[in-house]
């Protein structure tokens, strides 16, 4: 799989969507918007994961039977079960990281997606206690490189075995 951090193809970085993922030359291929937040590029990345997993029988049964709002939909509830899962924001908070600014940050995730899992999760948002002025992302903003680390990238393993002639 190649990550890129550049419009998707034929769009320029205004009318390109957070991310987008497709099968060419026998690999996958994501782009991200990388106009918006290595927080929101993440959980993209994440979503098209589930596209890409999906890919084959899935998308030929169970998808057809669903509307591409609904697909969207099954796509962000992994990536959400992916980033925070229901143990580990359980985990955190029994810590003591009790607001959404303190749980994004420990996941890497915006402040938003963080609050709408709290309350999926039926815990409280407006609890009175310190949070981060100034909030944005957990990250700060330096460039994203436009790929990931080169070992992410490396060709797949050959399926031969070590000292037998392919």
């Amino acid at each position: 799989m190649t990550i890129l951090r550049r419009p998707c193809p034929g769009t320029s970085i205004n009318e390109c969507p957070s991310g987008v993922s497709r099968y060419e030359r026998g690999r996958w291929v994501v782009w991200l918007n990388p106009s918006e937040t290595t927080s929101r590029q993440r959980f993209t990345l994440a979503h098209e994961l589930k596209h890409i997993i999906d890919n084959g029988a899935a998308h030929t049964t169970v998808y057809k039977r669903l509307t591409p709002s609904e697909i969207e939909s099954v796509c962000d509830h992994f990536a959400t079960n992916l980033l925070m899962s229901r143990r580990a924001v359980y985990h955190l908070w029994g810590d003591g990281l009790r607001t959404p600014e303190s749980l994004a940050m420990a996941f890497h995730i915006s402040v938003n997606a963080m609050r709408r899992r709290m309350v999926a999760l039926g815990l409280p948002t407006d609890l009175d206690e310190p949070s981060v002025l100034n909030y944005v992302d957990a990250f700060p903003d330096t460039p994203a490189p436009d790929t990931l680390p080169g070992h992410f990238l490396s060709e797949p393993p050959s399926t031969a075995f070590p000292g037998v002639a392919a």
